[in-house]
């Protein structure tokens, strides 16, 4: 799996929405970052290598208040990362009832 087709738009797009991006899991290469409520939701974006030239973006629930489980994947062309990013954390957003912002993580 190589990233470097898409290591410039995802960085771009975590500096602008979220404090840290992981780079590795389980020794392998990988891009995910989290977004978390306020109550302690937490939700995790994740991006896949892309291939001919598509790439697919995940949100993970990975801890809620009533215990759902979600994932949602978008399969989207390269040209497109950014908004589907944008497209996941809107979703994100949407499943979070809160009083204060969406705290990034």
């Amino acid at each position: 799996m190589f990233y470097s087709a898409v290591d410039q738009t995802i960085r771009e797009w975590t500096d602008a929405n979220v404090k840290a991006l992981f780079l590795e899991w389980a020794d392998a290469e990988a891009r995910f970052c989290y977004l978390s409520s306020p109550q302690g939701e937490c939700y995790q974006i994740s991006i896949e290598a892309p291939e001919n030239e598509l790439v697919r973006v995940h949100v993970f629930a990975v801890e809620t208040l009533d215990d759902m489980e979600a994932h949602l994947e978008w399969f989207v062309p390269v040209s497109q990362l950014t908004a589907a990013l944008d497209t996941a954390k809107k979703t994100i957003s949407e499943c979070l009832w809160r009083r204060e912002p969406l705290k990034v993580e």
